[in-house]
């Protein structure tokens, strides 16, 4: 049975190998110690690997994420540990490398439509580490997919659900919102690897980037709660719509086409556990 290794074993890593671990074997680096069944755990830090860490693998996954939303963070996780794991990697046959990358890179401001092509002027620093990421991939000289991938949300990944309950609010500026659900960003990368020729670079993103109103309403609709009645002001200036014809292009079909069929199963959960 071929090997996989996914570094960085969080809800994006398990819902892969939940898709995985049925045809490959399954290897996860991940700091904390779990017990995870049909998984080979690595319990490590991703500066403290060495090549002889790693068995060989036909596909590696590099989906860990910054401990905290600031430059050193981020400069750690994607920079540092990012060339490290390259360094230990290259001896390494490995069929290709898959990065998970974040549209940040993109911080269009006039609601304009986005996609592969579109410039990527980061001007916070969070897209400019994901840059920096991506040069240093590229430049690593080994097959390479990157999906810059939209908001994440899904099974206990739900921000905007839990603000609702917490405070209902409406946003004054509003702007295109774009999302994700987790199922689909998983069978994205596990779509990508089943195709012998893949570009360089996707979008994942689901099928209707909309407004922000549009899906706070429909949510405070859904989730039975009392119409928002403060207004919080918001100066958020990335406003962009992403475009996902490239990854449609390629034959994938998306699960949750759209924030309605994605958060249904959710609402559904936590109305039943309110009236129980």
């Amino acid at each position: 049975m071929e090997k996989i290794l996914i570094i960085g074993y969080g809800r994006l890593g398990k819902e892969l190998a939940e898709l995985l671990k049925h045809k490959y074997e399954i290897i996860a680096v991940k700091r904390t110690v779990t017990k995870e069944q049909d998984i080979s755990l690595i319990n490590a830090d991703i500066k403290h690997l060495k090549s002889s860490d790693i068995p060989e693998v036909k596909y590696v996954f590099f989906f860990i994420s910054a401990d905290s939303r600031t430059i050193a963070a981020y400069q750690e996780a994607y920079v540092e540990n990012l060339k490290h794991t390259i360094d230990i990697l290259k001896l390494k046959n490995i069929t290709r490398f898959f990065f998970s990358s974040s549209t940040s890179v993109y911080e269009q401001q006039l609601g304009q439509e986005v996609n592969e092509n579109s410039p990527t002027q980061a001007q916070h620093f969070s897209g400019q580490t994901m840059l920096m990421a991506e040069k240093i991939i590229t430049a690593a000289n080994m097959p390479t997919t990157i999906v810059r991938l939209s908001g994440l949300y899904g099974v206990n990944a739900n921000y905007l659900i839990t603000k609702l309950q917490q405070q209902p609010f409406l946003y004054t500026h509003d702007y295109f919102s774009n999302r994700i659900h987790l199922k689909d960003a998983a069978a994205i990368f596990h779509h990508l690897m089943q195709k012998k020729h893949n570009k360089d670079i996707y979008i994942g993103t689901d099928n209707k980037p909309c407004k922000i109103n549009t899906v706070l309403n429909w949510l405070t609709l859904q989730l039975q709660l009392t119409r928002p009645v403060e207004i919080i002001e918001n100066n958020n200036s990335n406003n962009k719509k992403l475009c996902n014809n490239k990854i449609i292009n390629s034959g994938f079909k998306f699960s949750y086409p759209s924030y309605k069929e994605g958060y249904q199963k959710i609402i559904k959960n936590i109305l039943c556990k309110n009236y129980k």
